[in-house]
């Protein structure tokens, strides 16, 4: 009798994890990768802070993740107002690093997100040889690096208000970030199949298992 109880034991164990196998190994193929850096590729958003607007306010701040809040004060450089009061000349906007075409060593390729991989990062105004109201919009194209968040995005700088007294105005254009991807009807099947098989292996059940450890 306890021979027979533990092979049921046994097959049901066996059976459970012969389940977990199929469906975990079913599921796992259908869910993407999430470590890799990511292009925003989505349609261009127009950023504006006017002169002497105040920079504390949310309409005047550029909310591009929970990481990242971009603004400017009356003057000096940009600042991320969510980790810094005030810029640091040669740091700010933390938790960003930015890339322009004429401070890239060598040939790199196309300044764009989709290439960042072949970009030099720096910080904000190390990437604009360390003269800001000079060639932010002469520079043209850049690409910024959100660091936290691991997001590449497209930015041209359309204005730069200069001088201590000049307002602390900018605007730029960005890109914004694409459609969420959705599953490929194939691995809608794939993963529905490894739920079914999961459940399915439990309810068929110890029967046929049982039978084979019998004999």
């Amino acid at each position: 009798m306890q021979g027979l109880t533990d092979r049921r034991l046994s097959s049901s164990q066996l059976l459970t994890w012969i389940a977990m196998v199929v469906g975990l190994a079913v599921i796992t193929v259908t869910v993407p990768a999430s470590a890799d850096p990511i292009v925003w590729n989505g349609p261009s958003l127009t950023f504006t802070k006017p002169d002497n607007a105040d920079y504390t306010l949310a309409v005047n701040q550029d909310h591009l993740t929970n990481h990242v809040w971009l603004t400017r004060l009356n003057a000096r450089p940009l600042l991320n107002i969510l980790i810094e009061s005030s810029p640091e000349d040669f740091m700010s906007p933390l938790d960003t690093e930015w890339a322009w075409g004429p401070t890239q060593p060598g040939n790199p390729g196309p300044i764009t997100a989709s290439n960042f991989a072949h970009l030099t990062f720096s910080p904000f105004a190390l990437a604009l040889n360390r003269a800001v109201g000079l060639n932010i919009v002469r520079f043209g194209p850049g690409v910024l690096h959100l660091i936290s968040d691991d997001i590449y995005l497209n930015i041209r700088f359309t204005s730069w208000r200069s001088g201590e007294i000049g307002g602390g105005g900018f605007s730029y254009i960005r890109a914004t970030p694409g459609e969420t991807p959705v599953p490929e009807p194939a691995s809608l099947v794939l993963l529905g199949s490894g739920l079914l098989g999961f459940f399915g292996l439990r309810q068929l059940g110890g029967s046929s298992i049982r039978r084979i450890l019998r004999k």
